[in-house]
């Protein structure tokens, strides 16, 4: 899930010099604790922060998918079908967090782990069906997989089906609930499949690194952490820089909010002409900054000129993974970081990006404090209607141009759609170095398509505008919009009074005819 890791891996040795600069600046030197393994002769173990509200939202929607993650891999040519049900429940034995269930144990939640879980994988036949109906049913019964609810106190938290499409296709389709697991985890849990696979089917020992710890183990590590006060710093930071914030997100341009906050969701794609994606990366080196960084900001541009405010909140997600133990673990490490910019002041795009910068890097450099936890130390209101902090998020992922081979077969990744969202709006972009695609996620009690096209639409104004010129103010961007808005409702203006226009004159056209005394007709 998290671009920004790779963003900073692809800086220059400068830049990166920079940029352990400033967060050596921003954090203690103080000794860093190893993870170190638990005992299991414990029966139980604790929850971590982001767990533990996944499990709260769980009791109080016991019927709801939100939280479940799908994947679905299209396999062309000879599968080896025993070697993928190995390979799955290879990484079942491997991987405690996937024996893992939920209960509730002396007035706290905690997590059970099994010494051994075998995975079914049912197969499903659609060899008989016409090419139409079969990708229609697939695309059915993957629908059907990933909005099926978990059962937390009993589990399993994933499960897999196999669908045939003929001798030489395949689908492989999995869900997993958010509690076990996050976007990084999902490609670790690919990645293993396709080496265990590959192993299997040769009839040789799968060669897979052992793990340094397990999940649990980080969530013992994460909870001594807090009562030993490690959070404080980053607490003290956040507290600071999010004080006297504005706690909801309101558009314009939206309908009322319901009195309680619906999931229900849809989405609208976005591709940026190749031309503009090549001059925003050349902006961003100019600029000494990342694609991450710019595209957020005239995020944050869109933001101010719908809500009409200019302190803007948008959260984004971080891998987490900042140690060596937890770099090849299945679980929920992701954590939201909040980024507050101040557009006051009419600043240039060029100011603006170094404001989205610093604040960028001073989020990152208190990473460490779990959202979860951030909330209860604000103290906030809460309201059963939005989101805490934050209703709106960005996302910027990578495609690596690394693809998985697996002997004999090739492999393509296929899309599950997600009909529920988080927040009231999520630009969900993709950058694989040649092109930048995405979706703008919507809540859909407050938005609609043709909103959400406009959005789109308008992200893509300000990037152009942006890209030509960096000295261009924030108000002439807002200038450009409306201008912008004004043109295209001219324009549906005129095409309106043509299809009007061509209706009364197939109107004047239409014979009429007149009825005569003796029931005939005349025209």
């Amino acid at each position: 899930m998290d671009r920004l890791s790779s963003d900073i891996a692809a800086l220059s040795p400068k830049q990166r010099a920079l940029l352990e600069l400033r967060l050596g600046e921003k954090r203690p030197k103080t000794k860093e604790t190893c993870i170190n393994r638990q005992s299991r002769e414990a029966a139980h173990f604790p929850l971590t922060f982001a767990q533990e509200r996944l499990w709260f939202i769980d009791q109080l929607e016991p019927d709801s998918a939100n939280y479940n993650l799908s994947g679905a891999v299209r396999l062309r040519g000879t599968l080896n079908v025993r070697a993928l049900k190995e390979s799955l429940n290879e990484i079942v034995k491997r991987h405690e967090i996937l024996r893992t269930t939920f209960g509730y144990l002396l007035s706290r939640p905690v997590q059970f782990i099994a010494e051994s879980l075998t995975l079914m994988v049912p197969e499903i036949d659609l060899q008989q069906l016409s090419r139409i109906d079969q990708e229609n049913e697939l695309h059915r019964i993957a629908s059907q997989q990933a909005t099926r609810r978990f059962d937390l106190p009993r589990g399993p938290m994933l499960r897999a089906s196999l669908v045939r499409l003929g001798e030489q296709e395949h689908v492989f389709l999995f869900t997993i609930h958010h509690i076990i697991s996050d976007g990084w985890s999902l490609r670790v849990f690919v990645n293993e499949m396709a080496s265990c696979y590959e192993a299997f089917s040769a009839g040789r020992q799968v060669a897979l690194a052992d793990l340094p710890i397990q999940y649990a183990d980080f969530a013992v590590w994460q909870r001594d952490r807090l009562e030993n006060g490690a959070f404080e710093p980053d607490f003290s930071y956040w507290r600071n820089q999010l004080a006297g914030a504005p706690p909801l997100l309101t558009f314009t341009n939206s309908r009322p909010r319901p009195a309680i906050q619906t999931s229900s969701g849809a989405g609208q794609s976005l591709v940026l002409p190749d031309r503009l994606a090549e001059e925003l990366r050349a902006l961003s080196r100019e600029e000494g900054v990342t694609l991450f960084v710019l595209l957020l900001a005239a995020f944050n541009v869109l933001l101010s000129y719908y809500t009409e405010r200019f302190d803007i909140l948008v959260g984004f997600p971080v891998a987490s993974r900042n140690r060596t133990e937890t770099e090849e673990l299945i679980g929920i490490f992701v954590n939201m970081l909040v980024l507050r910019t101040d557009l006051s002041n009419d600043p240039t795009v060029k100011e603006l990006l170094r404001r989205v910068h610093g604040a960028v890097l001073d989020g990152l450099a208190h990473q460490d404090a779990p959202f979860e936890r951030l909330v209860g130390e604000l103290r906030l209101q809460r309201s059963l209607s939005y989101n805490p902090l934050f209703q709106v998020a960005f996302v910027l992922d990578s495609v690596s141009a690394k693809t998985i081979e697996l002997p004999g077969l090739v492999i393509d990744f296929l899309e599950v759609k997600d009909q529920t969202v988080q927040f009231d709006l999520v630009l969900h972009l993709i950058d694989n170095r040649e092109q930048i695609t995405g979706s703008l996620q919507y809540n859909t009690s407050l938005f609609d398509p043709t909103t959400a096209d406009q959005i789109l639409e308008d992200f893509e104004t300000i990037l152009r505008l942006a890209s030509t010129n960096v000295h261009v103010r924030m108000s002439e961007l807002r200038q450009s919009l409306t201008e912008t808005h004004r043109q295209r409702f001219l324009a549906k203006e005129r095409e309106l009074e043509k299809t009007n226009a061509l209706r009364l004159r197939n109107v004047k056209r239409k014979p009429v005819g007149l009825v005569l005394e003796d029931g005939g007709r005349s025209v």
